[in-house]
């Protein structure tokens, strides 16, 4: 429960989103009309400008917990939650590696 751990739940959350409209770009543009490739497109830039910022969301919802003396709910959710979050991260990674991405990359 700190700014650098609400980043980095953003942070990943807003990756996983950009990896699965990114497959959709890559695998479904053949059927697409350039308007919807270009609405995907949109959407991933939307989501990469304003779902870096999401964590202070995260933290207002954080404070506002901690002042009505909620915050071990909220700790709760994130502990429960955030497992999957991770799963999806490393499952990203294993496809990203599958697809011939290199470790720098």
């Amino acid at each position: 429960m700190s700014e650098e751990g609400w980043q980095q739940i953003a942070d990943e959350a807003v990756d996983g989103a950009n990896f699965v409209l990114k497959a959709m770009i890559v695998t479904g543009s053949s059927g697409m009309s350039f308007n919807m490739i270009r609405g995907v497109n949109s959407a991933r830039c939307v989501l990469s400008s304003g779902g870096s910022n999401f964590w202070n969301l995260l933290a207002s919802l954080w404070y506002a917990a901690k002042h009505f003396e909620y915050e071990e709910e909220v700790e709760k959710l994130v502990a429960e939650y955030y497992p999957y979050e991770c799963t999806c991260t490393e499952e990203i990674n294993e496809l990203h590696k599958k697809l011939g991405a290199k470790a720098k990359a």
